[in-house]
Parts: structure tokens; sequence; C-alpha cells
């Protein structure tokens, strides 16, 4: 049956989004409401694609966690062993990285939000920033610290993110929808705030292994069910390593 209401009414109340409901890992419910594009009336789907933000930390850290299961890192040295410059690269470790204790402070995105940034310029610019606190001292949650450990396994691997994630992680777990900002992007959902406007434009580069993934929610559910069920990598290394914050 179609709907009624318009971008107007969705506006004055409604619920905008999409919505995956499940029960002992049988979906319930999978679908769509309201609009993904208000100025052009796109529906949003259940294959909708949103940014994920943060949630992007987990299949970086995940990602980081298959390097150190199959021993191509390992968490408990320093940096400097991956990033050979980097300032007190010795005394962080891949682990201080991965459970926000670095002491390495947040870059300011309003700088470069709307520019195209390389992983090596945003390396670039994480090194001069300095440290909150002495290394393992105290937690302070960083996105900077997640871009360091996407460019420590682009450096360790030879691969890029985004195709390390695919062959790895996402491939084997059938989830087919999770992309980075400049791959082909289906039914992309534009989200406007508190009025009806143009969003913001951000160039999801200067996000990179701490927040440029999208998705859906079907995607999604199936990663909860990996973890949930443990199938994916070793559980002992996620629950003794892996930080679920978001």
């Amino acid at each position: 049956m179609k709907s009624h209401l318009t971008w107007e009414s969705y506006f004055s109340g409604y619920f905008n989004g999409t919505v995956l409901v499940a029960q002992k890992g049988e979906v319930l419910l999978s679908k769509g409401y309201g609009f993904s594009n208000l100025e052009h009336n796109v529906p949003n789907y259940a294959k909708t694609k949103f940014r994920i933000g943060s949630m992007t930390k987990q299949f970086t850290a995940v990602a980081i966690l298959h390097l150190f299961e199959v021993n191509n890192l390992n968490i408990h040295e320093g940096i400097n062993k991956y990033l050979f410059d980097y300032p007190n690269g010795q005394s962080i470790s891949v682990h201080h990285l991965l459970t926000h204790t670095s002491g390495i402070s947040n870059l300011n995105y309003f700088h470069s939000m709307r520019l195209y940034n390389t992983a090596e310029k945003l390396v670039e610019r994480i090194k001069e920033l300095p440290l909150l606190s002495e290394p393992g001292e105290q937690f302070s949650y960083s996105n900077a610290g997640y871009i360091l450990l996407a460019y420590i396994l682009e450096k360790i691997s030879g691969m890029s993110y985004e195709d390390y994630l695919r062959i790895y992680l996402l491939e084997p777990l059938s989830m087919y929808s999770i992309s980075e900002p400049y791959s082909r992007i289906e039914h992309l959902v534009i989200v406007c705030g508190g009025e009806v406007c143009n969003t913001e434009f951000i160039d999801m580069s200067t996000a990179y292994g701490a927040g440029n993934l999208y998705s859906t929610v079907e995607d999604l559910f199936l990663w909860d069910r990996a973890i949930s069920e443990k199938n994916i990598y070793s559980m002992k290394n996620l629950r003794d390593y892996y930080l679920t914050q978001i």
C-alpha cells in the first residue's frame, strides 16, 4: 500500500530511517521509512546506505586483530615498528590505539572536512598533535588513533583498507553493502538537520578508519550475528583486546 504521507509530514514528526528487528537470529522486520532525499522524494529502503560513523572502528579493530592472529603484527610493540618516525612511537603500542589509551588527541576536522585527505596527509597532521597523557595512563576517545590503525593495516598488508576489509571480513560473511565513500553507493541517504535544507558537505576521507564506512541495517545485522555467534576470528582476541565503544 502506497503511503499518503509526503516529505513535509515526515519532517513534521514521523520516523525517517531504516529499521531491522530480529529475534534469536531471525529477521522479523527490515524496512525503510520516510525519505532518503527530501528534495526529490526518494524513499528509504531496507537497503538504503547510511554513514555508520564510529561503528567503522569495529571493522578497523577486527581487521587489526586478524593481522595479529596471522602473526603479521604484535599489538604490544611500539607503533614505531610500523610508523618509523612517529614521535613517542616506541611508547605507544597498537594495543594503546585499539583501547583509546594512547594519549593521542583528535584532529580538528572542521579545518579540512570539505577537502579530500590522503592517509599520508592525515598521519602527518596527527604526528603534530601533542599527547594528552602518557601512553597507557588514561582513557581518552581518539579518532586519530583509529586513523593510525587503518594506516598501519595498509602498511603491513600492502593492501588498501577497503580491499583488506572486503577480502578478510566482509565477503566471508556475505556482507556486500558496506563500502567506503568513493565506492559506487546506491540508495545513499542524504540527511538534513533541524530544517529543510541541503546537508553540509563532508568529504569522508577525513574520517578514514575511524568513521568513513557506509552500510545498511541488513549488513550490520550479519556483522552482529558473526560476533554474537563467535563466527569471526578468535573470540579470545575479541574478548581481551576489542573495545566495544561507539
